[in-house]
């Protein structure tokens, strides 16, 4: 707000010390007094046609520098002065003062509105962490396979189940060796019994054979000695 009030005052001096070097050179020859000008001006105002008064009415500057400049041209002169008038001096400053006042209030407004973008700004910020928070989480989710209530990546996992699956076929070759050496064990065994069993056939024939022979011998023995 304070260059803003420097700057317009810088404004003024730098018009008025242009009007003043103006005005001292449209005077080179000696100067009227006040009144005589003022006079004279107003003569020329009461003169000049209504349509021209009328159009110097409606052609009012709309900046403050032209109203300055309108305020600084309509002034009386003497020597190297500027004899401003009061009223219109008083509108100016009062012009100047709603442009100040303006100008403060785009400002504030122009500052909220900073305040609000910065905030949304910083609203934007969290919710891009929060979502990349979530994405990692759902990455990590994605790339990981729960096992037994616990988190491990797809590797891991995988070489868990390789682990698993090459155990698991190892004791299946395993059990079909032990299977087939058992096969092969029974298959043997049976063979051994079934010649054992032969063995034992043929003893018992040669046994009761015997057994019927020494009885015959036996008997004939008897008979003889009757």
């Amino acid at each position: 707000m304070k260059k803003i009030i420097i700057i317009s005052l810088s404004i003024l001096a730098l018009h008025t010390a242009v009007a003043q070097d103006s005005t001292a050179t449209r005077h080179s020859q000696p100067a009227q007094s006040a009144q005589q000008e003022y006079y004279q001006r107003n003569q020329r105002t009461q003169n000049a046609p209504m349509g021209v008064v009328a159009a110097q009415e409606e052609m009012k500057p709309t900046t403050l520098e032209g109203v300055f400049q309108q305020l600084v041209d309509k002034s009386g002169a003497w020597q190297n002065f500027k004899m401003l008038d009061r009223a219109k001096l008083a509108t100016f400053q009062r012009s100047m003062a709603d442009t100040i006042n303006a100008i403060r209030g785009q400002l504030s407004t122009q500052k909220q509105a900073v305040a609000t973008h910065l905030q949304n700004i910083k609203e934007l910020n969290d919710k891009i962490t929060e979502l990349q928070t979530t994405l990692d989480q759902t990455k990590d989710q994605n790339d990981s396979v729960n096992f037994f209530g616990v988190l491990l990546s797809k590797g891991v996992y995988s070489t868990i189940m390789w682990v698993i699956v090459l155990i698991l076929a190892g004791l299946l070759a395993f059990y079909i060796y032990k299977y087939t050496n058992s096969n092969v064990i029974t298959k043997n065994s049976i063979n051994e019994l079934g010649e054992l069993q032969q063995e034992y056939e043929n003893y018992r024939k040669a046994a009761i054979e015997r057994e019927q022979k020494v009885r015959r011998q036996l008997q004939d023995e008897i008979n003889k000695h009757r």
